[in-house]
């Protein structure tokens, strides 16, 4: 029987010959050759799958299992890494574009209301940004082209009318919906601190 090299080749130059019988022996040259790399490729994923060693026959899978868990992970919002506060006003421009341009002021309103209160990290997200200490405690963007909503993550918060508790096992556990700048509730910036400070 042939080996898996010689098998690959003859099959492309029965392919070659069926599609491409025109051809001159320097595409030939080339195809063959392309086939050959392929196949002695194949050879070494086959000869480290069947290796005694048990990083030499798994690193390939396992490589495969986390850049496919990152792309997943990355695709749901789970890990987007944090930036710095320099890097902020390019992501948070990419998020207000077009007609959710004109709510750009109510989100850097509610941010000044919060970067006064310490050191946080930024994770963007799919249309919105993460804010987070050791764990997130507010999450702001768009809903629709007019309207934000300030996700707010704490326990016990005081009652108000505009601070709409959320169902358990959300993102948040209140929202607040912010359509003008007028909207900014007066006691948000306490609120703001609770749920910071219960974020560590």
């Amino acid at each position: 029987s042939l080996d898996p090299l010689t098998a690959a080749l003859d099959a492309g130059k029965t392919i070659l010959d069926k599609i491409w019988p025109d051809a001159g022996e320097m595409e030939r040259s080339k195809v063959q050759m392309a086939l050959a790399i392929y196949a002695g490729q194949a050879e070494i994923v086959k000869a480290e799958a069947q290796s005694e060693h048990w990083l030499a026959a798994c690193w390939r899978p396992i490589l495969m299992l986390t850049f496919g868990g990152l792309i997943v992970a990355r695709w749901l919002g789970w890990s987007a890494p944090n930036i710095a506060a320099s890097e902020a006003p390019d992501v948070i421009a990419d998020i207000y574009t077009g007609p959710k341009a004109a709510l750009r002021p109510i989100h850097d309103a509610i941010m000044e209301l919060i970067t006064p209160l310490g050191s946080f990290d930024i994770a963007p997200k799919k249309g919105y940004i993460s804010l987070r200490c050791n764990k997130q405690f507010a999450m702001l963007g768009p809903a629709t082209n007019t309207r934000i909503e300030l996700g707010i993550n704490g326990k016990d918060l005081p009652e108000h009318a505009w601070l709409l508790p959320q169902p358990p096992g959300g993102m948040c556990q209140y929202k607040v919906k912010l359509s003008t700048l007028d909207d900014i509730p007066h006691g948000l910036a306490d609120i703001l601190k609770a749920a910071f400070d219960a974020a560590g």
